[in-house]
């Protein structure tokens, strides 16, 4: 999609970009991500809205709705950031985007935030998939179920 894994054998370091509780895949109410239609992943619930660059890399692109950021990690995987589930419908409200399309990302810095009162006011779940769209090239990764803050150590990927 966005680009080729470099190397073989290597480990790689995700970190948390949101604070909240981490659970597996599986376990969002959308089949697209529970089913890993776009590849492997984790999932958020956040507790706090601010979202941050998991590895540095390039941000690739915002989509239009401001709910989902790809990104190309400088070590060749693609990530997409999902906020909530169904966030498309609310057309940007409840997100303020500090970052744009194709701008180069360090980890840790602040991408985005988003207003999850507004956006459970609106009935729409917060949890945020963060999903390896190229998982193909991936051979395994790994992950706890536990409260994370963002910045903390969140994926261990191997290729």
């Amino acid at each position: 999609m966005f680009g080729f894994l470099k190397k073989n054998n290597q480990e790689i370091k995700i970190y948390a970009p949101l604070s909240g509780e981490v659970v597996a895949i599986s376990e969002v109410r959308d089949e697209v991500f529970s089913k890993k239609m776009l590849g492997e992943g984790v999932a958020i619930i956040p507790s706090s809205g601010k979202l941050y660059a998991p590895a540095d890399g390039t941000l690739v692109s915002v989509f239009k709705t401001k709910h989902a950021y790809t990104i190309l990690t400088d070590d060749g995987l693609e990530l997409l950031i999902h906020c909530g589930l169904d966030t498309v419908e609310l057309a940007g409200e409840g997100f303020t985007v500090y970052k744009n399309s194709g701008d180069r990302i360090r980890t840790g810095e602040l991408i985005a935030e988003m207003d999850l009162e507004r956006i459970l006011a609106h009935r729409k779940e917060t949890i945020t998939p963060i999903v390896i769209t190229n998982s193909d090239q991936i051979t395994n990764l790994q992950f706890e179920t536990k409260t994370i803050a963002s910045g903390e150590l969140l994926l261990t990927v191997f290729r």
